[in-house]
């Protein structure tokens, strides 16, 4: 599983997610890759396909960000297709997630074996202002609504995380979120809860990454990124957090 914040506010898309795949072995055993390489899988058709490091489960798409929480193989497919697909337009994200979903499904199905009660609990956040400004869903559940507008940020926990963490986790953002003065101080807030589902959950790996834009449209959209070690970033102060800072492309 993953963490992810996916926060949409005006003038800010931001979205932040741990690094952590867990994979299986040769033998069967469990193996935890947090980084820092990138993992060249090898699919059951013989196709190979490539999870970066650098964007491990986060991608920017035209001037939003999005991140994908469940089968790893399933949001990777996604987010290569997103990225490409290059539009935040309602309509069009629409068409082409009712058009695709069920083909997408098939695939992943065929290429890893994923089981479809695993590709149920798999979902595609986006930050956009194309609703609102909205965090958009994309289900890969057949039960649910393809596409919605689901609020202003949404945190995605493991399932093995205390309730009683992730409560006080979420108030503690959105209470720094209203509070904030800059967006240093919403970038800080979305890598502590990363941090703190790493510290809590052995699915949540201890490196995170963030991209994030500010601006939009006449306004000049700029684009950042950051990679690091959670509990070290969520401790810089703003001027050396800056310094870590990198243009995204």
């Amino acid at each position: 599983m993953t963490c992810t914040v996916t926060l949409a506010l005006p003038g800010l898309n931001l979205t932040a997610a741990d690094t952590r795949l867990n994979l299986r072995s040769t033998d069967g055993s469990e193996v935890k890759v947090d980084g820092p390489d990138d993992i060249n899988l090898v699919l059951k058709s013989g196709a190979s396909l490539v999870l970066p490091y650098h964007y491990r489960k986060l991608r920017r798409i035209a001037e939003g960000w999005m991140a994908g929480t469940g089968d790893f193989v399933a949001v990777q497919l996604v987010l290569e297709r997103l990225h490409a697909l290059g539009t935040l337009e309602f309509e069009q994200l629409a068409h082409f997630w009712e058009t695709e979903r069920d083909n997408l499904r098939t695939l992943a199905r065929r290429e890893t074996g994923v089981t479809g009660g695993d590709l149920d609990q798999t979902t595609i956040l986006i930050a956009t202002h194309a609703a609102g400004p909205k965090v958009l869903a994309l289900h890969f559940s057949m039960a649910s609504p393809a596409i919605a507008a689901v609020g202003n940020y949404v945190i995605t926990w493991p399932p093995d995380l205390q309730l009683d963490v992730s409560r006080l986790a979420s108030t503690n953002f959105e209470q720094a979120v209203n509070t904030a003065t800059d967006v240093h101080a919403i970038v800080k807030s979305a890598i502590e809860v990363v941090r703190t589902a790493a510290q809590w959950s052995w699915t949540v790996g201890p490196q995170v990454q963030v991209g994030f834009t500010t601006g939009a449209g006449s306004q000049g959209a700029r684009h950042f990124y950051l990679s690091g070690d959670a509990s070290s970033l969520a401790q810089l102060s703003d001027v050396r957090l800056q310094r870590v800072i990198q243009n995204a492309a």
